[in-house]
């Protein structure tokens, strides 16, 4: 009788340990459960995080190179307008310059028609006793523009003629073999006397080229 107590005592404080052992099993699976779970939703948060950080960074070089193409856009827009801009001052200037030799020539006392200009460019330029009035008044009005003329839109105002790149490709192409800058520079070095017109330069190389021919024939 006694030995059965024994054993039945035995037994029951055997399953209480294992019923023990059973319950911290159960608790230590429960907490690695646990922490795992919790150490997932930290790898999702931080690969959200990386991925959020990783479009940014990519957002934001995207939009660095968008602001360099636009830059670069700009900048080639910009030099464009401003080719277009000198050609426009230099072909206004052209006109200023032009009109106002030909109105000097037109307001000046003893000077004939421009249809009647002499084609011999050293007579169009030589000096004529009694001329200094009008030598002076051509002299003003040729220099004129340049206190005038109070930019391009001041230009843009004087002269009422709309401006195209086709206009300036005829302008350049009607324009013959001395250039503007020649002029300017001929009348500097001249002073007192107007610079050579286009058409009487073009007149002058007829009569030379003429004249050589007929130096050659005989």
């Amino acid at each position: 009788m006694k030995d059965k107590l024994e054993k039945r005592n035995f037994a029951e404080r055997q399953a209480a340990t294992e019923k023990q052992i059973d319950n911290i099993k159960q608790m230590h699976i429960e907490k690695l459960l646990g922490d795992i779970t919790e150490k997932d939703t930290q790898i999702r948060d931080l690969s959200e995080r990386l991925a959020a950080h990783e479009r940014t960074k990519n957002q934001a070089l995207e939009k660095a190179l968008r602001d360099v193409e636009t830059l670069k856009k700009r900048l080639a827009d910009e030099r464009k307008l401003k080719k277009i801009a000198i050609h426009k001052v230099d072909d206004l200037l052209s006109q200023v310059y032009e009109y106002e030799i030909a109105q000097a020539f037109k307001q000046a006392p003893s000077h004939q028609a421009s249809s009647e200009a002499s084609p011999n460019l050293s007579e169009s330029i030589s000096p004529k006793k009694g001329g200094s009035g009008k030598t002076d008044s051509i002299r003003l009005a040729c220099r004129n523009y340049y206190s005038r003329a109070k930019g391009y839109e001041g230009l843009l105002r004087r002269i009422k003629a709309p401006y195209t790149p086709q206009h300036y490709l005829e302008h350049r192409r009607k324009m013959v073999m001395v250039p503007h800058l020649q002029q300017n520079l001929a009348h500097e070095i001249l002073g007192e006397y107007p610079p050579a017109t286009h058409k009487e330069v073009a007149e002058t190389q007829a009569l030379e080229n003429k004249q050589e021919k007929r130096h050659s024939s005989k």
